[in-house]
């Protein structure tokens, strides 16, 4: 029972700094897109982009 319960820490340590790297590259590819979009002058992308991201967020 004990190898498991540290198995299972060891896999949430992991995932944990896996999703951090993850929301953070998330939130800059978010917003490098935007900044992309905007120089395009894309506004009404950059609403429909916008929308899109905090629906899954």
């Amino acid at each position: 029972m004990r190898v498991l319960i540290n198995k299972l820490s060891q896999f949430y340590q992991q995932f944990r700094g896996f999703y951090h790297k993850f929301k953070k590259f998330h939130q800059m590819t978010f917003i490098s897109l935007i900044q992309y979009l905007k120089k395009q002058k894309m506004k009404q992308l950059i609403i429909i982009v916008q929308n899109a991201f905090s629906k899954k967020i």
